[in-house]
């Protein structure tokens, strides 16, 4: 069914041209209106977000109060309660986290203010929030309990609670003898001395849970098919101590095929393990698992190797993969530890920034909502601003690259431009002098603004400038480049579905997403409401993270994504409403 016009289309790609005409002045954009910015209504907004009375946190108890400690505001509901204060802003905590949180002191008490919402854990079925000096986990099985500090540290780099240890089960607390301090985890436990500083971490036996090794694999390449005719259907999938990690799949074939692009994978993907990673090589010619597609498998320990070359030669197939091992000694800084690194140098360095806000220009301000997003990623909020193109590409490069994310906002703030693939481009005067919108942290606005900024230098639009309503639209073109450089994604593609195509682009969006990829979709902004009007052009982007299912029989489609200023969320939309605020996906694979 053809519901879309042509004009809408038009619409679209005229976004950008009347803003110029009616932009602001350049002296920045305008103050932020003091709705925006009071602790009260940062709280009402939450809770409106929240669901209000008919929500999660239900009717409120009381008015909104200031905290005890004079630095907040504070406001308890029958389910919960939400906190503010100027670092943190607004945050929702209830249940047994709220509990635990208040056994510990409140926003007075070793963990100050929440930081993030409750949410989900990897699982899906645990709940944590994290506070400015620590966080809470529950698990149903083990309840709530506090991980902070060094311990904290060394849990993280394990993996948290999807890593060798799983969810605490128990506070932190004295080493017998006070030598010390220990937490429990279900898997083991993690230790820390006061004579050395050092962690430890232990396996539920009481084994050291050594350092994790690192597996480069490097590519793929073709000798000989198992097809006798035509190219393997050829899938390559990647087991990390046990778990299914990545998928590649590729049509290829030999070297007489004269063809480098089927004859070789290029892979240049490394993994953090710490028992053994398996990898298997599959020809999917029938679409299903038997014996006569099985070209092979190989193990890989600890052990630290150098160009290795492994082969895969069963059922008259002739495959090597070429790959290192990294072992712990070896074992190079992960792209989280190198963001603490680059935060903690920025945190303690002096010197000015180029930002004259008061705000923006403040070092220790500015590395405080860097040590902020870190934590939460799902937090990027565009607030006011119509940044929702920059909010999502950004959410994602916190995700998969944070140290690229903390090193590009350093330097903007230290000189005003970013270097992206050797080519720096700088802000503009008008950004330099702005001040951030309503309640968005200095350092979302900072890259997102400047991303925006940068993007401008085609649009002639100064990000300095009012970016509220269609000025900050982004165009396709703009996402799929910041992917490429910023993401270092490749494969990149841009699908537009303005007629028709709705149902196989977001198919091709899933399968990215389910091989590591990363996938945008270009929706109308009337989706995130579930409102029952059509959209009639499309103005907003989200990050696709799965769960796609389409129904036909029930005319439904159902996905998970996430979008600015809210938790990952499952929408399910009717065939009609999908179709009409659906307009196309750019999609890449990236080696994260």
């Amino acid at each position: 069914m053809i519901r879309r016009h042509i004009s809408e289309l038009l619409a679209f790609f005229c976004l950008i041209s009347p803003v110029v005409a009616n932009a602001a002045p350049t002296t920045g954009p305008p103050p932020p209106r003091p709705e925006d910015v009071s602790p009260e209504a940062a709280i009402v907004r939450k809770y409106r977000q929240l669901g209000g009375a008919a929500g999660t946190l239900g009717p409120s108890l009381h008015e909104i109060r200031a905290t005890l400690d004079g630095r907040g505001r504070y406001q308890t509901y029958r389910n919960g309660s939400i906190h503010w204060s100027v670092a943190t802003l607004a945050h929702m905590t209830r249940g047994s986290i709220r509990d635990k949180w208040a056994a510990f002191g409140w926003e007075g008490g070793l963990l100050g203010y929440p930081q993030t919402n409750e949410s989900n854990t990897f699982d899906g079925v645990g709940k944590f929030n994290h506070f400015q000096g620590g966080s809470i986990y529950w698990h149903p099985s083990s309840g709530a309990h506090v991980v902070y500090g060094a311990i904290r540290e060394k849990w993280v780099a394990l993996g948290r609670e999807a890593g060798a240890l799983g969810f605490p089960t128990s506070d932190e607390q004295d080493l017998q003898g006070a030598t010390g301090r220990v937490s429990l985890f279900q898997r083991g436990r993690i230790e820390w001395l006061r004579s050395t500083a050092a962690t430890t971490a232990f396996d539920a036996v009481g084994n050291p849970i050594a350092d994790a090794s690192i597996l480069t694999l490097k590519s793929l390449i073709c000798h000989d098919t198992q097809d006798a005719t035509g190219d393997d259907e050829a899938k390559l999938v990647v087991y990390v101590d046990g778990v299914r990690t990545r998928v590649w799949r590729k049509d290829m074939n030999d070297d007489d095929s004269n063809d480098r692009d089927k004859s070789e994978l290029v892979l240049n993907v490394a993994f953090r393990f710490r028992h053994d990673i398996r990898i298997e090589l599959w020809d999917e010619d029938t679409g299903f698992f038997d014996s006569d597609d099985h070209l092979g498998s190989v193990i890989m320990g600890p052990q630290a190797a150098t160009n290795v070359r492994v082969g895969f030669v069963e059922s008259d197939a002739s495959y090597t993969l070429l790959y290192d091992v990294a072992g712990p000694a070896q074992a190079v800084q992960s792209p989280q530890q190198r963001a603490q690194q680059l935060l903690a140098s920025f945190r303690t360095g002096s010197g000015a920034g180029v930002f004259t806000d008061a705000t923006l220009a403040s070092r220790a301000t500015v590395a405080a909502s860097i040590a902020q997003r870190l934590i939460n990623p799902d937090g990027v909020d565009q607030d006011g601003a119509s940044l929702c193109g920059p909010a999502a590409v950004m959410h994602e490069l916190v995700t998969r690259r944070p140290d690229k994310y903390v090193a590009w906002t350093v330097e903007i703030w230290q000189t005003g431009a970013m270097t992206v693939r050797g080519r720096k481009e700088t802000i503009s005067d008008g950004l330099r002098r702005s001040a951030t919108i309503g309640s968005m942290t200095p350092a979302d606005w900072i890259l997102m603004a400047s991303l925006r900024d940068i993007a401008n230098v085609f649009l002639d639009v100064e990000a300095g400038e009012s970016l509220e309503g269609a000025s900050g639209m982004t165009a396709p073109w703009a996402i799929k480049t910041w992917t490429e450089t910023l993401l270092d994604a490749w494969g990149t593609n841009i699908e537009t579905s303005v007629v028709y195509g709705e149902y196989g682009d977001l198919d091709l969006a899933s399968r990215y997403v389910a091989n590591g990829g990363v996938a945008f979709l270009l929706v109308n902004a009337d989706i995130l409401e579930h409102n029952s009007g059509w959209g009639q052009v499309p103005d907003h982007w989200m990050v696709l993270h799965g769960g796609v299912h389409i129904d036909r029989d029930r005319g439904r489609v159902e996905f998970t994504a996430w979008t600015w200023g809210q938790p990952l969320k499952n929408y399910s939309l009717s065939e009609d409403r999908f179709e009409d605020a659906f307009y196309g996906v750019v999609v890449g694979m990236t080696g994260d």
